[in-house]
Formats: structure tokens, C-alpha cells, sequence
């Protein structure tokens, strides 16, 4: 049995999920803290808990207060904030370093970043809203409801597509996301859905049969929306979620942010040239991609949705929907008991480091979460129900994720009980040959060849091949069914999935899906044009994970 890539099956790619920390070092405390902004005050008049505006600190945050320094030092993260809650009340919140890299204003518990894919959580509730209005049907067509939209490409896909699988990542469309438009107007939606999307999307797989992450799974959520709404995606939000939830500093548009005063600007590269640059609220926009993550919040806007996932809100949705956001929809099959929910990761259990560094234990304790990443901006949200736990970071920095933080604070602040038994994550080369044949991607990398010599699983690509696309051929164990693929020196998850238990069927990572035996697909690209869908996609994998949505 193999358990060579035992750490990486712990940190579950592609998720997040897993090992609650990362390594940590002895990384000196760096600065934070303080009161006051740069850009004008908030707009509300929350202020800091824990310490800031002269308050005193609770001293048993004191080591999450230690452990939030450090790791800002690590990721090399300039501005972050953190609020937790216990028992479903923030219990401390506060902001760490400056709001602007290059300025000295401190981040305060109110200041406001872009939450990434965080924001996907809000956008299902809005949709399942209109399923408790009975106006949708999350197993209907998307079709029935936005009869008008097809893809040019295969009039048969649009209508396989259901509700549901739009929330649950089952949609099968391809991941796209452009940075910044000039289309940002409340219309921009619509007409990309109409547009773009219609002449150019396409589907990977049969829509329902796996979990892949789909950013424009979620903008047509939210197309679906405005469109049984009658109202768009921006003002349905601030209507009917946001401000009933209390949530009255969640913005989309970059000049209400500027205008609030209270915000952060984030370090990060420049999505087309690569260069290093300082992302403020205008730098970017984004009209049609705004249901898949271009909020900005606070983390106490953000520990308002965590109070609604805890113990519900009936004006904003009913119970029964509610509690289906975190049921285990579908298993994403990388790690073991991890599931999608709707716009919600729900896992069954957690690893922590146990007494020495090499020593994992395993919480068999039920764990929502989702992270987000936006050009810049860095967010984690964490709720625990059988430990009435909440845990959110906001960070002005890519790939700034404050799991060893994470961490301290549930070893520190709950009672856990003994470890559990941890799921088996090992990988036995005697299975090899299941995965062993060719696949084909008609769309990103063509033929793919799957071997084995008994002791590694192989993999040969041809288009990289032609292309002279560097990449490791032999594929790393991390857990049951699931491998990474060293490409272009990106790391992409591989896992295989199966319908049949003889051999496996789908070969899928989250740009490029190969089905074995797939002699009824048509060859949709030129390779050209597949070797640039495919130098664009990894350059995309490279500048995250920070970078992409998530």
C-alpha cells in the first residue's frame, strides 16, 4: 500500500478541505492590530472586538492572536481580519496589518475584501429561495426556466442540465472566468449567457455524473434567478438575502465600496501581463461573473451567514432548504467523506496535527466550509455544528489561508473529543490497472494514454507531447483513485472515476476531462487551438491556487 502523497491527500486539492493547517514555521510575529482606516470610516458603527480601540483582549485568543501573526508572515500577507464565533455570537473580531500594502491604515474588524467564491453560498440561497417560492424545481431543466438559452455547439446539452446540478458542480461546463470586462452593468449577465457563453461554452462530461468546480455553473445560477425573479442578480441579493440577513455592507459594485471608505486592497499579479500589482476596488470588474464571487464583505457581514447556516432565518428561507445547503449533495470522490453541497463543501470529519509533527489525528465532527479567491484577495469560511464553532479570515493577499491559525483556534477555544478513526487515504499499485487505457478530451488535450509497469501509474499526453508542454509521466498517489499531474510546473489533481467496477471510465481534472473508449465524441478543436486552451488554463492553475475562483 502506498501513502507517498498522504500529505496532499490530507490538504484534498481541488477543495481545500482535509488537514485544517499547513506546516508551520517559527516565523516571527508580524505587526496588526490598531483602530481607524485609511479612505473615510464604515458606514456602520460595528467596531472591534478583542482588543482594537483600546479594548482589552480576552486573553484566550492570545494564542490565535499569535498563530494569525505568524502565518501572516509565512504567506506573505499584508492586511488580514478574522471573527469567530461560539455558541453563534462573534466572540472576537479583529484586523490584523494595513488595508494597502503600501500604506499604513490598519485593517479593522469592518473593513471590507473581495470574498471569492464564498459568495457562491449566498447565490444558492437566493436560488433555492425561488424553490421554497415555488418558481423553480432544483430537478427541472435549466431550460424550463431560461427557455431561450442554448448551446450552439450541442442544442442537447442546455436541456440535460438541471437546477440542481448547477449548485452541486454537476453541471459539467467547462471552468471560464475573465478577470475584468468592460461589461458591468446589471444587463451584462444576461447577454453573456445569450452571447458568449451560448456560441462558445461547452460541456467536459455528461451533465449529473460527476462533481467538477464550475464557476459558470453559478453564473447561470444566477442568470436562472434574475430571470424567474424578474429582478437582477444584484438587486435580488441586497434584497432579498443580504439585507434581511443583516449583511448591509455586502457590495458588487466597486464604487459602493470606494464610497463606504472602509476597504482593503490586495497584493497580487496582473491577470493578463503577470506583473505585481496593488488590486483596489476599481481595479477590476466583472459583470456577467458576479454570482460565481466578486462580492466584498466583512468578516462580520460574512459572521451573519454563518449565524443563518447555524440556526436559520425563516424570512430568508425555510429549514428544510436550509439544512439541504450543507447535506452531502454529491461526493466529490477525491478525499474520502468529503461531499458538495449546495454552494456549501461538507465534509464528515477533519484532520489535525496530533502531539508531535508527525502525527495526524482525524475528528470524525461534521465540517461546512468554502474558501474563495479573487485576483488579490483571500478568503476561508468554517463552521463546525457539533462544535458550535465558526471560524472566517479575510486576507488582502493570494493564497493566504489561515489553517495553522485554523487550528490553534479549535485546540485552544473547544473541547474536542479523542480522535476517531481516520478514513484509509492509501493507495495499492495492485489497482493500477483499473485506470490503465486511453482517453480522449475532445476539447482541451486530446488522447491521453494511461500505463502502468507495476509499481507507477504512467500517464502520456499527447497534445503536451506536440507542443513540447513539460510534464511529469508518472502520476502521484494521494488518495483512492486520485493522483496529481505535475504539468508546466502546476500540480493538477487527476482522480479517476468509475461506472462500471472493472475499469474505470472518466479521467478528470478541473480543465480537462478524458473519457475512456470515447468513440461516439467528435474532435470539437483544432490541436492548436487546444494547446492555447490549454497554455491558458495552466497558467491560470500557476497563478493560483490563490488566483481562480474557488
Amino acid at each position: 500500500m502506498l501513502l507517498r502523497g498522504s500529505r496532499r491527500a490530507l490538504l484534498g486539492f481541488g477543495l481545500g478541505l482535509g488537514l485544517l493547517a499547513g506546516c508551520g514555521d517559527d516565523s516571527a510575529p508580524s505587526g496588526g492590530g490598531g483602530s481607524g482606516g485609511s479612505g473615510g470610516q464604515p458606514s456602520s458603527t460595528t467596531t472591534d472586538m478583542g482588543g482594537q480601540g483600546g479594548e482589552a483582549i480576552d486573553p484566550r485568543f492570545n494564542p490565535v492572536i499569535e498563530a494569525l501573526e505568524a502565518e501572516m508572515a509565512q504567506l506573505d500577507t499584508s492586511g488580514a481580519a478574522i471573527a469567530i464565533l461560539e455558541g453563534g455570537e462573534v466572540t472576537f473580531a479583529r484586523g490584523f496589518g494595513k488595508k494597502n500594502p503600501e500604506e499604513d491604515a490598519p485593517v479593522v474588524a469592518t473593513t471590507l475584501f473581495r470574498i471569492g467564491s464564498t459568495q457562491k453560498m449566498m447565490t444558492a440561497t437566493a436560488v433555492l429561495q425561488l424553490v421554497e417560492r415555488g418558481q423553480l424545481d432544483l430537478d427541472e431543466p435549466i431550460t424550463t426556466y431560461v427557455p431561450d438559452f442554448a448551446f450552439n455547439l450541442d442544442p442537447t446539452w442546455a436541456p440535460s442540465i438541471t437546477v440542481r446540478d448547477l449548485l452541486t458542480h454537476q453541471s459539467a461546463q467547462y471552468d471560464y472566468l475573465k478577470i475584468d470586462t468592460p461589461q458591468v452593468g446589471d444587463e451584462a449577465l444576461g447577454d453573456w449567457i445569450n452571447g458568449y457563453w451560448s456560441n462558445q461554452g461547452y460541456l467536459m462530461a455528461p451533465s449529473g455524473r460527476m462533481w467538477n468546480y464550475s464557476n459558470p455553473g453559478f453564473m447561470m445560477a444566477g442568470f436562472v434567478a434574475e430571470t424567474v425573479s424578474g429582478v437582477p442578480y444584484r438587486t435580488y441579493m441586497a434584497e432579498n438575502v443580504w439585507g434581511p440577513l443583516g449583511m448591509n455592507r455586502t457590495f458588487l459594485l466597486p464604487s459602493d465600496v470606494i464610497a463606504d471608505g472602509d476597504y482593503a486592497s490586495g497584493s497580487t499579479l496582473h491577470w493578463d501581463t503577470g506583473e505585481p500589482m496593488i488590486a483596489t476596488p476599481d481595479s477590476y470588474d466583472n459583470g456577467w461573473a458576479r454570482p460565481a464571487g466578486f462580492a466584498f464583505s466583512s468578516v462580520l457581514d460574512m459572521a451573519e451567514f454563518v449565524k443563518f447556516l447555524r440556526a436559520g432565518n425563516p424570512s430568508v428561507l425555510a429549514d428544510q432548504l436550509r439544512t439541504q445547503m450543507f447535506a452531502e449533495q454529491v461526493d466529490t470522490e477525491i478525499v474520502p467523506g468529503e461531499f458538495y453541497g449546495f454552494g456549501l463543501e461538507a465534509a464528515r470529519g477533519f484532520f489535525l496535527h496530533g502531539e508531535t509533527a508527525s502525527e495526524i489525528d482525524y475528528y470524525e465532527l461534521p465540517r461546512i466550509s468554502h474558501a474563495g479567491a479573487l485576483q488579490g484577495f483571500s478568503s476561508d469560511v468554517f463552521y463546525f455544528p457539533s462544535l458550535d464553532f465558526g471560524f472566517i479570515t479575510l486576507a488582502n493577499a493570494d493564497g493566504a489561508y489561515f489553517r495553522d491559525t485554523l487550528e490553534v483556534a479549535l485546540k485552544t477555544l473547544v473541547e474536542l473529543p479523542a480522535p476517531s478513526t481516520p478514513p484509509d487515504l492509501s493507495v495499492d499499485p495492485a489497482d493500477y490497472p483499473l485506470y490503465v487505457g486511453d482517453y480522449t478530451d475532445p476539447w482541451n488535450v486530446g488522447a491521453i494514454s494511461i500505463t502502468t509497469d507495476g509499481a507507477e501509474l504512467l500517464i502520456s499526453i499527447e497534445l503536451a507531447d506536440n507542443y513540447d508542454i513539460p510534464y511529469d509521466h508518472v502520476l502521484e498517489p494521494y488518495a483512492p483513485n486520485n493522483f496529481i499531474l505535475t504539468i508546466q510546473g502546476v500540480e493538477l489533481p487527476v482522480t479517476f472515476l468509475f461506472d462500471e467496477p472493472s475499469a474505470a471510465k472518466y479521467l478528470r481534472t478541473r480543465y480537462f476531462v478524458g473519457e475512456r473508449d470515447a468513440t461516439a465524441r467528435t474532435v470539437a478543436r483544432t490541436d492548436a487551438e487546444r494547446a492555447a486552451n490549454l497554455f491558458s488554463a495552466l497558467e491560470e492553475a500557476r497563478r493560483d491556487r490563490p488566483i481562480a475562483l474557488r
